[in-house]
């Protein structure tokens, strides 16, 4: 497994069938931001749209050093 570059805010929970799936982060928080049994409204960050300059510096670091294992973004 290869440690990466790309940005993440906050933990990463996604099923074993996308393991093999790029994930790009394009947003941090909850849009909703609302559902007061959800820890992400109670301790996650504000909602913000990332910057769409990262967004694109990470899809060029993953395109040079992301193998063809990658099956989905």
């Amino acid at each position: 497994t290869m440690t990466n570059d790309l940005r993440y805010t906050g933990p990463i929970y996604r099923p074993p069938s996308e393991a093999n799936s790029l994930l790009v982060q394009t947003t941090i928080g909850c849009p909703w931001n609302k559902c007061t049994f959800c820890m992400v409204y109670k301790k996650g960050p504000k909602f913000k749209i990332r910057p769409v300059k990262e967004i694109k510096e990470d899809l060029i670091w993953a395109k040079k050093n992301y193998d063809p294992s990658v099956e989905t973004v």
